[in-house]
């Protein structure tokens, strides 16, 4: 997800304690396992305009299907693939390898295109094929614009939903959108947060969703709210990885 520009929404008043942690009385993502495939180091710098980043994507530049363990993609219930250095520097092939490779043990299997240079690099149509088997995909809004060439979001999003079971296009202070094939697109608000810095935002989300969809993946709009929840926290706090 390309990270949203800095702008405040008003704060949600104090939840009580566990508030939005557990769905039937089951704790979210009890049980499951999750391996996220990919990452890049970002550095939060304030400028007079406000925060950006500096990133690196280190090894994961190189990272390619044979470096993911078999044993540990067997053993998990969800594959997360994200990163913007990974998905960039291999090409189509390097994608659809890492997909087939996170489907080995039965896995759902999660994408963060995360940048929307990446996606008009590779080009929208050979992403989209590179990626077939994926069971959600999270783009932000230019990259689900730019990986269908439609000229609005909801279009977008119907759009990619007909290449891939669930679509979520983080909106950054706007919420989501959530789309699913022969269903009109749905919006979820943000949840309300005081924002200090949006580097880490898309990540928090996809893990509040991953959690609460891994332990019901029937209630999609409710793991969307809770990965809304997550991000509202992470943008409390400077730099990609919120004390939890």
């Amino acid at each position: 997800m390309t990270p949203s520009p800095e702008r405040p929404v008003p704060p949600l008043s104090a939840a009580a304690p566990g508030h939005g942690r557990s769905v039937g009385g089951r704790r979210r993502g009890a049980g499951k396992r999750f391996l996220v495939v990919g990452d890049v180091l970002d550095v939060s710098v304030r400028s007079t305009v406000g925060r950006t980043s500096m990133s690196d994507g280190g090894a994961s530049a190189l990272l390619g299907a044979d470096d993911v363990p078999l044993d540990l993609v067997q053993r998990a219930d969800v594959v997360h693939l994200t990163g913007a250095a990974m998905l960039g520097s291999g090409g189509t092939e390097r994608i659809a390898a890492l997909v087939a490779r996170a489907r080995v043990g039965g896995a759902r299997v999660s994408l963060d295109p995360s940048s929307v240079a990446v996606v008009r690099s590779i080009g929208g149509a050979a992403f989209l094929a590179a990626i077939t088997g994926v069971d959600v995909l999270m783009p932000g809004q230019d990259e689900a614009l730019a990986l269908t060439g439609a000229s609005d979001v909801v279009g977008a999003a119907a759009e990619l939903a007909r290449h891939v079971p669930l679509v979520l296009v983080t909106l950054g202070h706007e919420g989501v959108l959530v789309a699913r094939p022969g269903r009109t697109p749905q919006p979820v608000p943000a949840t309300p947060a005081t924002v200090v810095d949006t580097i880490g935002a898309g990540d928090a989300f996809a893990a509040g969703f991953l959690r609460a969809w891994a332990t019901d993946a029937v209630r999609v709009g409710a793991a969307t709210r809770e990965g809304t929840r997550v991000a509202a926290r992470a943008l409390g706090f400077v730099g990609g990885r919120p004390p939890v």
